[in-house]
């Protein structure tokens, strides 16, 4: 019995540890951006509203990258060039962010965030001269990962402060399809939390030739920065 009484914690854990935070109303854009896409790219590229009152500081968001990539027709692998998260961004803004790259853990039905394969170098982003909604881009180098396979993309908040920073979604939420750790381990923003949409985060993509989905690798190359 003691298994089971152990596991019954740590869902009342986990229970308690959601239900600190509510999903906030979203407020609708007046003028969604207009976006710089590939075609080649998986993920949620749209926008629609704002989630203010959420984000609080040091966590990770994950979204959830769909084997079909159909812009890219990639037949051996595929490696992420950048990873992409929309913010509403005001002033005084001073984050340093980094990507990862997570294999799909869960069953064909719900996939949640699982194993770290790659890591890229952080990236600082300040000089916000105005308020409005901005393409957090984080230039990546990834290993060469298998085409054909589901994985996350995971954009880490490492330090700083934002004022009145939101969360920018878009689109028909998804069960499974982003996830927010906050501290408490990884929670589904639509199916437990009540999101609306899909966070907008998606990965430019090209294909590669090498596949090594089981191995760690690291990113780097970081060249630009916000000044």
């Amino acid at each position: 019995m003691r298994p089971l009484a152990i596991a019954a914690l740590v869902l009342a854990c986990c229970a308690t540890a959601a239900a600190e935070r509510s999903a906030p109303e979203p407020a609708l854009l007046d003028s969604p951006p207009a976006l710089t896409v590939t075609a080649c790219l998986t993920g949620n590229a749209t926008a629609t509203a704002t989630y203010s009152g959420w984000w609080g500081g040091n966590e990770s968001y994950a979204r959830l990258l769909s084997a079909a990539a159909p812009g890219c027709n990639c037949s051996v692998g595929l490696s992420v060039t950048t990873a992409h998260m929309l913010l509403f961004l005001e002033p005084g803004a001073d984050l340093t962010v980094q990507a990862r790259l997570l294999t799909a853990a869960g069953t064909t039905a719900c996939r949640a965030p699982g194993t770290v394969l790659a890591m890229s170098s952080p990236r600082r982003i300040r000089g916000i001269t105005s308020p409005g909604v901005y393409d957090v881009a984080v230039p990546c180098d990834f290993v060469c990962a298998e085409a054909g396979q589901d994985y996350f993309l995971v954009v880490d908040f490492v330090s700083g402060t934002a004022p009145n920073l939101a969360l920018v979604g878009g689109g028909e939420g998804h069960d499974c399809a982003t996830w927010n750790d906050w501290g408490a381990g990884w929670t589904d923003l639509v199916g437990t939390m009540g999101f609306l949409h899909d966070l907008t985060i998606w990965a430019d993509l090209d294909c590669c030739y090498q596949a090594i989905p089981n191995e760690r690798g690291t990113w780097g190359g970081i060249k630009a920065d916000y000044r």
